[in-house]
């Protein structure tokens, strides 16, 4: 057992890192909301079974923090890593304090009219700090790159992995073989590229009418380069199979796929969905890249029409079949980050077209797990749209004995 001491810094910096109180109002000290996430960071790690036990306290010397950690040697691990997360957090909080006073003119049409400024351009109220708290910071298998996290994350859920977006990425796991929670946390490590925590539709709106629209990103991703570059290495794990690659990494969605491009492609390269790419962000390393549409298309596909936001349900008259394809898309790309985290050493190409040929030709027991998951994650639903408390309207055994019954025909009842 080995007893880790990590000095975290002054109270100050502390209350901004940890965007305390999470939850306005909330009569939560700071040393109970370091501690709410960080002991999620060690379960996630692994490091909370009763054979791999660790435990952590926080020690206040005036304003001065330090976290205690009691555990298997391998905590040692968070000396290192745990203050240089908290340093790329300070240097972001520099850009975020630039940001406010910087200005821009929004394009026109846009639902919700913009002012003139890149911080909060149509005062929801509701941007804040955040950081990619609570998830695995030493163990992880592979890196999830996305745009921004939807405030809900942070204030009600306090959890970033207790969303609509993270908890399909783990049943699409499942589907694909890797049955175990604890097993899924450790391909579920998130990067932020604008670690800005806002509502669901800050980060993209369109202007005209589908197909030619045109796409407004809202959340300044761009920015945030440094802090990009800095995160990704922070938490770009060598493979623990071969020393000479990393983990791999997803790219989700298009503003991502556009920042990962200008940091590590050539400049008239750019990242697409179902697109793969070897690049070298760790000197010597190889690492295996995949672009990929945002999970959260699959919700806004299924339910979404010219009078319904994602949430109310079930899944729309004429929008089954284009929801299943994306959710075909999707399993695709998270057997590939599987593939790949397995056998480092793999054509990411080759695998690529593996997972394609996996999960595109009819085989029967896939057609039940493609039409149990449309079905089951179709039936998102939002309890309250103020609290975005979430639950599914079939659960699993319920989509599964639908599809049993429909001849695995996700979109039997059209």
């Amino acid at each position: 057992m080995a007893q880790v001491e990590i000095p975290l810094g002054k109270e100050e910096q502390l209350i901004q890192l940890y965007s305390f109180p999470n939850i306005p109002g909330s009569k939560e000290t700071l040393s109970e909301t370091i501690l709410h996430w960080f002991k999620q960071t060690l379960e996630r790690d692994g490091f909370a079974s009763k054979d791999n036990p660790a435990t952590a306290e926080i020690n206040v010397n005036g304003d001065d923090y330090t976290l205690v950690i009691t555990g298997p040697d391998a905590i040692e691990g968070y000396k290192e890593r745990l203050p240089k997360f908290h340093e790329d957090g300070l240097k972001a909080l520099k850009v975020i304090e630039a940001l406010k006073h910087e200005t821009r003119t929004w394009p026109k049409g846009l639902t919700i009219p913009t002012e003139d400024k890149v911080w909060d351009p149509q005062n929801t109220g509701q941007w804040r700090f955040f950081m990619s708290l609570g998830m695995a910071m030493l163990n992880q298998k592979a890196l999830n790159f996305f745009h921004y996290p939807p405030i809900r994350l942070l204030d009600p859920m306090r959890d970033y992995l207790n969303d609509p977006v993270p908890v399909r990425l783990i049943e699409l796991m499942a589907a694909n073989g890797l049955t175990e929670k604890e097993d899924a946390w450790l391909y579920s490590t998130v990067m932020d590229g604008a670690p800005i925590a806002a509502p669901d539709n800050q980060g993209t709106q369109y202007i005209g009418e589908y197909p030619n629209q045109t796409a407004v990103h809202l959340i300044p991703i761009n920015a945030f380069h440094d802090y990009q570059r800095s995160q990704v290495e922070l938490l770009l794990n060598t493979s623990q199979l071969n020393e000479a690659y990393t983990v791999p990494i997803v790219v989700y969605g298009s503003p991502a796929c556009d920042a990962f491009s200008e940091l590590y492609l050539a400049p008239d390269d750019r990242l697409k969905p179902l697109q793969t790419r070897t690049v070298e962000i760790i000197k010597g390393k190889k690492t295996a890249v995949i672009g990929s549409s945002h999970p959260y298309r699959f919700y806004a596909q299924a339910q979404i029409s010219d009078n319904t936001e994602v949430g109310l349900g079930h899944i729309l008259p004429g929008k089954c079949e284009g929801a299943t394809k994306s959710m075909v898309d999707d399993l695709i790309v998270v057997r590939w980050q599987l593939t790949m985290a397995q056998d480092p050493t793999k054509d990411p190409e080759t695998a690529l077209k593996e997972c394609k040929d996996y999960w595109q030709q009819r085989d029967a027991d896939r057609d039940h797990k493609l039409c149990t998951l449309v079905q089951h994650q179709g039936s998102l639903y939002y309890s309250s749209p103020t609290s975005l408390d979430f639950t599914f309207n079939k659960d699993m055994d319920e989509a599964s004995a639908f599809c049993s019954a429909e001849n695995n025909d996700p979109c039997a009842c059209k």
